[in-house]
């Protein structure tokens, strides 16, 4: 199986990195040049997407759903220039729309979409530790089994497009109401004097740990943000949540307040900050610190978190 793939930044260089290690030729691009050049040091090489769409199969990571449709439907889109019988794999988090308009642009090509985000962050790309939720047909799901074992160590089929992204936005939906939740509570426990690491390791080791708590604690408590995952992108799944919220009959009123937050956090600290610079908006808001381990606390008011 060919492989072509499309973006190459931080969870896609290293979901390529996986399929190249499994054996798969592969044909990278990216918008950034220097960003192709590791994957043609390891065994790719590099091609303009015209060359990729003669591939087997075509892998996209890119930012959202205006990316993917750019590359996908635009002019010279590269759905078009695909063999009917090719497959094209969405590994982006995009909108329930989005993921609708590349489908019906894979059909009238004859090509087979497969509609699969994948969570675990950037160290679970690297890794090969992700988990993929995937919408694609049953016989379509199957034969992409080599390509699903090279870089997650679970692949669930979902259901037919877009039950993968459906997947894909409650999940983070999750994830982001976890992290403020994380957040929240560090920042009461130090208002009332018991410092955020101590209260970190019993919340690990209690009914309110989390895959956040486990993942990101440690960052949160010492100030790194995490720019590997913007707040920008945050941000825009919390909004492509609520337009899937628009079409169902429930929403979460949590999904609304992680909302409020990340777009707070978003417009104090900018769009590239890192995904925990939400844990610093919470400081502000609180009048705490929950960084620095033992010495963190309530903040002199003349000093507010960096």
């Amino acid at each position: 199986m060919i492989v072509g793939f499309i973006g190459l930044g931080s969870m896609g260089r290293p979901i390529a990195t996986n399929l190249l290690r499994a054996g798969m030729p592969l044909l990278a691009f990216d918008v950034l040049p220097e960003r192709v050049a590791p994957l043609v040091a390891a065994g790719a090489r590099a091609a303009e997407p015209a060359e990729i769409a003669r591939a087997d199969l075509v892998c996209v990571s890119l930012p959202g759903p205006r990316e993917n449709e750019e590359v996908a439907l635009g002019d010279n889109g590269i759905l078009a220039r695909m063999r009917p019988g090719s497959a094209f794999m969405s590994l982006s988090t995009i909108s329930v729309e989005s993921c609708r308009k590349l489908q019906a642009g894979a059909r009238s090509a004859g090509v087979d979409f497969i509609d699969s985000p994948v969570t675990g962050a950037a160290d679970g790309a690297r890794d090969a530790s992700l988990v993929a939720m995937v919408g694609a047909d049953t016989p379509v799901f199957a034969r992409m089994t080599p390509v699903f074992d090279a870089i997650a160590k679970h692949a669930i089929l979902v259901g037919p497009p877009p039950a993968g992204t459906v997947a894909k936005l409650v999940t983070n939906m999750l994830w982001f109401v976890n992290t403020v939740a994380l957040a929240e509570a560090l920042a009461l426990g130090a208002a009332v004097g018991v410092p955020p690491d101590v209260l970190g390791s019993v919340i690990e080791q209690s009914a309110g740990s989390s895959w956040v708590a486990h993942h990101d604690m440690a960052n949160m408590l010492s100030g790194n943000d995490d720019p590997s995952f913007s707040l920008a992108l945050c941000c825009k799944d919390l909004q492509a949540l609520a337009e899937l919220e628009s079409t169902a009959s429930y929403s979460s009123s949590l999904a609304q307040v992680a909302r409020a937050r990340f777009n707070a956090a978003r417009d104090m600290f900018g769009p590239d900050a890192g995904e925990l610079a939400v844990s610093r908006l919470i400081e502000k808001q609180a009048g705490v610190s929950i960084r620095g381990g033992s010495k963190a606390g309530p903040l002199n008011p003349s000093q507010p978190p960096s």
